[in-house]
């Protein structure tokens, strides 16, 4: 099954939002993420977090929904307990959307949860506005799109890491923790291809601003 969590960080584009509700099977709304999905039409299957932050209004037409409700003060954030029941629910991809914004703290925490996700053979993608990311599984094979960037980076030591098709390659290296030379690449064949075997190698997809 594919998830789709919307939490309540930047709002997505209403054509993001349902480019991948199109792809998903189950809802799941996180706190304010529920104002969201009812601006972009979409209907929740479950909805999350302590509520300090979603219109009580709005959250009241939502009664007869499965709701589950957790203290503010709890070793989790909300968006992390969305993912772990995503996983319990059996999911195969879960797309994270409004997950990213300017609580950089929230950001970074997300990001992490694409380990988690890895770690428990779920396929994991953080889209918002910008970007779209995720974590490379030992192959990944990406086709070339206008005003794209593609930046790579470890967040622990990556071994054996090879590109093709990128303007700046990399061949058979391993990449350590503190390695910062992934920014800013572009590819420059029809597609784009990544393998490494073994690590937490990030890949980010930018859309260069027109």
């Amino acid at each position: 099954m594919n998830f789709l969590i919307i939490s309540g960080g930047e709002k997505v584009n209403k054509d993001i939002a349902n480019q991948y509700y199109q792809k998903s099977d189950y809802v799941i709304c996180v706190d304010k993420g529920l104002e969201y999905a009812r601006e972009y039409g979409i209907k929740p299957h479950l909805i999350m977090g302590d509520m300090d932050s979603v219109d009580k209004k709005i959250l009241d037409q939502y009664k007869k929904n499965d709701i589950n409700v957790f203290p503010q003060d709890k070793d989790y954030t909300d968006t992390d307990l969305a993912v772990k029941k995503a996983i319990i629910l059996g999911a195969k991809k879960v797309f994270m959307l409004c997950a990213t914004g300017t609580r950089m703290d929230h950001t970074l925490s997300n990001i992490k949860l694409l380990i988690e996700l890895k770690e428990n053979r779920v396929e994991g993608v953080i889209v918002d506005n910008h970007n779209e990311i995720r974590l490379i599984v030992e192959y990944v094979k990406i086709e070339k799109k206008d005003n794209q960037i593609i930046s790579l980076i470890p967040l622990d030591d990556c071994y054996d890491v090879t590109t093709k098709g990128l303007k700046f390659p990399v061949i058979k290296e391993d990449l350590q923790l503190s390695w910062n030379m992934g920014n800013s690449n572009e590819i420059i064949a029809d597609y784009g291809e990544i393998s490494l075997k073994k690590g937490n190698l990030l890949l980010i997809i930018s859309k260069e601003s027109e």
